[in-house]
């Protein structure tokens, strides 16, 4: 689990809080960019946490 996690490191957004974990997880209401404008912490740990089984996860 750590070396998978450790991968993350240096993923960057890409303008706007845009990353490849907000996509996953979907969109919420209310931020900007079609709702997947929102901070990458709330995306990073669900995403995580699916990958490793836990299917309930998502944001």
């Amino acid at each position: 689990m750590i070396d998978t996690l450790t991968g993350e490191i240096g993923c960057r957004e890409k303008g706007n809080s845009l990353t490849k974990n907000n996509h996953w997880c979907g969109p919420i209401p209310g931020y900007p960019h079609d709702g997947c404008s929102y901070p990458w912490c709330h995306s990073f740990l669900p995403r995580a946490l699916h990958k490793f089984g836990n299917t309930q996860s998502r944001a």
